[in-house]
Formats: C-alpha cells, sequence, structure tokens
C-alpha cells in the first residue's frame, strides 16, 4: 500500500499563498513529506530534484532566513529540517499577492492619464521644516524605531557569508545575543574566506555547507576560522569532503 503524508488544511492555504518558485516549492515538499524522518542532505534534495548542491544550498539558506524551515542539529551532528508552524514568523515570501482583473484596458489608461495631469497642476509645494523642534521629533522617532523595527537582515557579501556559517551551525539568524558576541570575530574570518574565493560569495558559501556537512559527520567541532583552515584544499579538490 503506498504511503501518504498528513497535512493540516491551515499549512495547505498558507503554502497556496507563498510567492516561490517551483524548485522552491519542491525543496518545501521534499522537507514535508521527510517530516517524521526530518534528516535530509543537500546532496539528497540534488539527487531527488534532478540539480545541484549548490542551488539546494542557495534554496535552503532562502527558505530557513524567511523562517518557512527550522532547523535543529541532534547529538550525532546531523542537521534536522522541518517546516516552521508558527506562521507568523514567516517571512516577506508568504505574502499574499492580489491581481486585480481589468476588463477595460484602454479606459483605465485613460483614466490614469487623466489623473496625473491633475496632479501636476493641484500638487502643492511643501516647504520643508526644519526647526528644532522637527528635529527633535525626527530624533524620537528614530530612537523608537530602533526599539521596535524587527531585525532586517543585511544584503551584502560579508553579511551572507556569516548568516551561511549561523545556520549551518544550527543559530537563530536573527539572534542578537549572538551578534553582539561573536559577528566582529565571523567578520573578521568571514572577510578572509570571501579573499581565498575572490570574493564568490556563492563559493565561499558553498564551502561553509560542504566542509560544515564533512566536518559535522566527523563529530568535529568547528567555527569560521576552521572553514578557512580547510578551504585551499577544498578550492583544489572539493569532491574529498563529499
Amino acid at each position: 500500500m503506498p504511503g501518504f503524508i498528513k497535512l493540516e488544511n491551515e499549512l495547505v492555504d498558507k503554502l497556496i499563498e507563498l510567492n516561490l518558485s517551483g524548485q522552491e516549492m519542491r525543496v518545501l515538499l521534499c522537507i514535508l513529506k521527510n517530516q517524521n524522518d526530518n534528516h535530509i542532505s543537500y546532496s539528497q534534495l540534488a539527487e531527488t530534484l534532478n540539480t545541484d548542491k549548490p542551488r539546494i544550498a542557495k534554496i535552503m539558506r532562502k527558505l530557513i532566513s524567511n523562517n518557512l524551515i527550522t532547523v535543529v542539529q541532534n547529538n550525532n551532528g546531523k542537521k534536522l529540517y522541518s517546516i516552521n508552524k508558527d506562521f507568523a514568523k514567516w517571512g516577506e515570501l508568504s505574502k499574499k499577492t492580489t491581481v486585480v482583473k481589468n476588463d477595460n484596458p484602454s479606459k483605465e489608461l485613460e483614466k490614469s492619464k487623466k489623473t496625473k495631469g491633475l496632479s501636476k497642476k493641484t500638487t502643492p509645494v511643501v516647504q520643508k521644516d526644519n526647526s528644532p523642534k522637527r528635529a527633535r521629533k525626527i530624533e524620537k522617532n528614530q530612537e523608537l524605531s530602533k526599539k521596535t523595527t524587527p531585525y532586517k537582515l543585511k544584503d551584502d557579501p560579508l553579511s551572507n557569508v556569516i548568516y551561511a556559517y549561523k545556520v549551518k551551525k544550527g543559530f537563530e539568524l536573527t539572534d542578537r545575543d549572538w551578534d553582539k558576541v561573536h559577528w566582529k570575530r565571523s567578520a573578521r574570518a568571514g572577510k578572509l574566506l570571501l579573499e581565498l574565493f575572490d570574493n564568490d560569495v556563492d563559493k565561499a558559501i558553498d564551502c561553509i555547507d560542504i566542509v560544515g556537512d564533512y566536518l559535522n559527520r566527523k563529530n568535529l567541532e568547528w567555527t569560521l576560522e576552521t572553514i578557512i583552515k580547510y578551504a585551499p584544499k577544498f578550492k583544489k579538490f572539493p569532491k574529498d569532503f563529499e
């Protein structure tokens, strides 16, 4: 008798709303299929989806950074992946896009032109308020924003390398306490790793993914500095780490 997976209606509704590519959705479905035995390697995903391991690593980083997938490391050093059922924490990918059908595009275009013309004639000129009172209000709002604004991920090569390291080690991307203690040291190591790969962020992150898996299989503790030691060998003989 063929097997089956049991899905809650709410989860199915949320999956329908996701703004994902076909391959990203297929990775999610593979994670769902393995939810009872939720260890599946990047190599297994790549083989199942008929793609390469770096592509899988890139997709997984995207899904994990958007909190669609949770990662837990077991006592054997294996990464266990599962769908995050706390939908409130899902990132931008979970926002549903509403498409409004326009039955008369020519009429809508004409209306748009009229509206633009009207706005040019009637838009008042607002004088910028540079008073001390205004400056104090802006400063107060900025301070409040720092306290209430959610953690936002940076999109630059060095930050992406550190995020990949955090994910591989099982840390939460939004763990501010970790950042306060480890970010500066990790940034120094991250810069060296990027230099070794001629600032190619994808190759640097692949090195973290693959060498990290290699060290986990050997039950060895490792940091970004450890990855740097293995990086030259990885560049020449990447298959030695598979």
